[in-house]
């Protein structure tokens, strides 16, 4: 055996570690506690030296797994007879066979968003050590930011067992708009969920949020009118587009049932789509709107005529959608120009075009507030794609503590979540701080 500086493989200096050979790697090391004698719980009698045992635990260097072969010393007390095992200074409380440079490394691979069996393997660890790690780490409690974000993610389904109806289970993920972090996973997206979610936060706390954004879900708007009153209340326009197009969709299937050319008014329509801002590029200096509106009239003019309709409803989606991409500056002349809209497509003969205006309706004040600011839930939907990634490749989540944690570490803060070890330190170092300062206090006095 070799001697090698404990340093080198993420050990303290109170400790002796020993490789198998001089040309050896550090696959397996010999580490041996070397400890004064031991006071006696019990009685408060010195301790002596009772044999000693080794135990095997798993450590990592740098990225490299490798099994430490441990020498721990035993004690005996003289007067009382109690035993007592020598302290190893650099276990992990997750777990005993396990150092606290593995259990790290374990949360620095789950914050990459890595899967529990990719963690595993790489540490050469067990699915249950790994689950142990995300078990423990400590949660700290969420602050609420500037701009908030919600959204809400499949979490499960499942089927009655009298009915047989498929349950959709869906839980809500609350975003720093500023960061794209995430801020805290909800169980549950209702009122109820919601509000016991906002409770949890002062006053002051609540008044923190300037800005509020989030899709049509009233669940969300109503709970933060009740909890973030100060707030400005925005609803995403990717939300009310998506609406919008899918009530297209509607109209389409019902009115092409017998068209002579209904793909390729889809067709044309999805080209319409795809190329508005490649226009929109090109006449940068004149009136992009009217050559918009232009455009769309001789692209959809030869239209079968037995569907003039359908025509209505696409000539009525494309003023909506340029409405979207105006960069507006002015509060009154947007709203002015979403009502002008809302009455036209309310009189129009296609009843789910009327349905889109009526559901418009209803949001304008959120839609004209987030359009009028900037704000979007850009952020909460490209995260919602990731975590869906995640769960993908995890095939799955467990219980909804578990996920909360993964999700945390994955796309949380940095400072969201503390491992079990670090955070046991952490208070033992504070109150042994607050202990010294307290007996110089009296000291003085």
């Amino acid at each position: 055996m070799s001697r090698i500086r404990p340093a080198d493989v993420g050990l303290p200096n109170s400790v002796r570690v020993d490789k198998a050979g001089a040309s050896a790697g550090f696959t397996d090391l010999h580490v041996t506690i070397d400890t004064c004698d031991l006071t006696c719980p019990g009685c408060k009698h010195t301790m002596t030296g009772h044999g000693s045992y080794a135990k095997r635990m798993a450590h990592v260097v740098g990225e490299t797994p490798c099994t430490l072969t441990v020498k721990v010393k035993r004690y005996r007390c003289k007067r009382c007879g109690a035993t007592k095992s020598a302290d190893v200074p650099f276990a992990s409380v997750v777990s005993p066979t396990i150092t606290d440079a593995l259990e790290e490394h374990v949360i620095n691979l789950l914050r990459r968003r890595q899967t529990i069996t990719e963690v595993a393997y790489a540490c050469n660890v067990s699915h249950d050590t790994v689950r142990l790690v995300i078990n423990s780490v400590h949660i700290k409690k969420p602050k609420l930011p500037c701009i908030l974000l919600t959204d809400e993610i499949h979490a499960m389904s499942y089927r009655e067992p009298g009915t047989g109806k498929q349950v959709c289970v869906f839980w809500t993920c609350a975003y720093d708009g500023a960061t794209g972090y995430l801020i805290d996973v909800i169980e549950g997206r209702d009122a109820s969920d919601m509000d016991r979610w906002f409770a949890q936060f002062g006053l002051d706390e609540r008044k923190h949020v300037v800005f509020f954004c989030s899709d049509m879900h009233d669940a969300y708007l109503s709970a933060a009118k009740r909890w973030c009153r100060l707030a400005c209340m925005g609803v995403d326009r990717f939300h009310v587009a998506k609406t919008g197009v899918s009530c297209m969709d509607d109209a389409r299937c019902r009115l092409q049932k017998g068209a002579s050319n209904g793909a390729d008014i889809k067709r044309r329509h999805r080209k319409l789509a795809a190329n508005r801002g490649k226009r929109r590029r090109e006449h940068e200096d004149a009136p992009w709107i009217e050559v918009e509106k232009n455009t769309v009239c001789g692209m959809l003019a030869i239209c079968d005529t037995k569907h003039s309709h359908l025509r209505q409803a696409y000539l009525t989606l494309q003023p909506c959608c340029i409405w979207q991409d105006h960069h507006w500056t002015d509060r009154c002349e947007c709203e002015k120009a979403l009502d002008s809209w809302i009455s036209k497509a309310s009189a129009l003969e296609v009843p789910e075009m009327r349905r889109f205006a009526k559901t418009v309706a209803r949001y304008k004040r959120y839609l004209v507030t987030a359009t009028i600011s900037h704000v979007n839930t850009a952020r909460a939907e490209s995260t919602n794609d990731k975590i869906k990634e995640l769960k993908r490749k995890s095939r799955g989540f467990g219980t909804f503590e578990e996920t909360r944690r993964r999700l945390l570490l994955a796309f949380g803060a940095p400072d969201a979540v503390e491992g079990a070890t670090a955070y046991t330190r952490r208070k033992k170092a504070q109150a042994a701080a607050f202990v010294s300062k307290s007996s110089k206090r009296k000291k003085k006095r």
